[in-house]
């Protein structure tokens, strides 16, 4: 099952607070158990002072990226059972990495700066850093990784646009889509589709690509992309509706789903990640100021504070398990520390 992350998401939400007993039913986890999180702090890297998670697997190891003391730089990090590591860089001059993703066989992909210039997309695996190369351009980043090491991304071309690729084997290659949104990710499951947001004339849409043959998903008022794929299929991410604000939305079967924002009034609210048992997560702004992590599941949708969540909680993914990853400020300034929901 493939879980993502946060590129390009907007963690601005959403709106309608359900009935007590309509909430109840809907915290119900994949085994008919109600789900109370609670939180684990995964800290920074050498005591600096912020991190943020991006992605974590079904064993709820955690990648993300944390500022280092003293320094404007940021390291990609992997958390794995209490201990907080420092994946490295490519270029000790410019000591800058970010990871986007993780599987469940421990393989970490996102970028780093490299020694020629510009980042390259980069694949952590048994303790070594293979920088991934480029599509003739100065810079690639990869954000997706499945089960079976198949990496997709985005990089520059010998002309200098931003092209969609997939690396195997040690292949880079080219999707042939055209120009893609380097702002959104791009994501793949275990089957091999890709998700993410391309230009379509002027307006950026959702699409899934498989086997060659890319399916335009749309929007709902001409502007959406794609978050995250479950290994059915199912995509969801960030649209335009006709309001003028921006909701979150499912796509399944050729039908792209408003699932609205809590209090149901005007406000935005982002879909982040959904798992393989339909269980979706993201933000939603909510009456009266602010935003809550919160979960779409069987139709409804639940307020996660409701749920041992805090409510200074950027919620970005789910996985099998139900766990989450998200962040909570620091304090004062913006500074925010990633954190692990069980």
């Amino acid at each position: 099952m493939r879980i993502m992350r946060t590129a390009g998401v907007v963690t601005a939400a959403t709106g309608i607070l359900l009935a007590a007993g309509a909430t109840a039913t809907a915290s119900a986890g994949v085994d008919g158990a109600t789900h109370v999180y609670r939180a684990i702090l995964l800290g920074t890297l050498a005591g600096g002072p912020s991190s943020i998670p991006t992605a974590l697997n079904d064993r709820d190891d955690v990648v993300g990226n944390s500022q280092l003391p003293d320094s404007r730089f940021s390291h990609a990090f992997r958390w794995h059972r209490g201990q907080l590591t420092d994946l490295g860089m490519l270029n000790p001059d410019f000591p800058v990495s970010s990871a986007s993703d993780i599987n469940n066989l421990g393989q970490v992909v996102g970028d780093s700066a490299a020694i020629s210039g510009g980042f390259h997309a980069v694949l952590w695996q048994h303790g070594t850093m293979v920088d991934l190369g480029a599509l003739g351009g100065a810079s690639s980043r990869a954000t997706s990784i499945n089960d079976f090491g198949q990496i997709v991304g985005t990089s520059q071309t010998s002309t200098g646009a931003w092209h969609a690729f997939s690396w195997k084997h040690g292949v880079m290659v080219d999707l042939g889509i055209g120009a893609v949104e380097t702002g959104t990710p791009l994501v793949v499951n275990n089957v091999g589709q890709i998700a993410g947001g391309v230009m379509v004339g002027t307006e950026l849409h959702a699409f899934r690509w498989q086997r060659g043959y890319l399916t335009d998903l749309g929007s709902l008022a001409g502007f959406g992309y794609a978050n995250a794929i479950n290994d059915f299929g199912t995509v969801v991410g960030f649209t335009r509706v006709p309001s003028g604000w921006g909701h979150a939305f499912s796509w399944r079967r050729g039908t792209m789903t408003d699932l609205g924002i809590l209090g149901g009034g005007p406000g935005y609210s982002s879909a982040n990640s959904i798992n393989d048992f339909g269980q979706v997560v993201g933000n939603s702004d909510v009456p009266g100021g602010g935003s809550h992590g919160v979960l779409w599941q069987r139709g409804l949708l639940v307020d996660l504070t409701t749920r041992g969540v805090s409510p200074d909680a950027f919620v970005y993914a789910i996985n099998s398990r139900s766990a989450l990853i998200g962040s909570l400020p620091l304090g004062p300034g913006g500074a925010r520390q990633a954190v692990l929901y069980v």
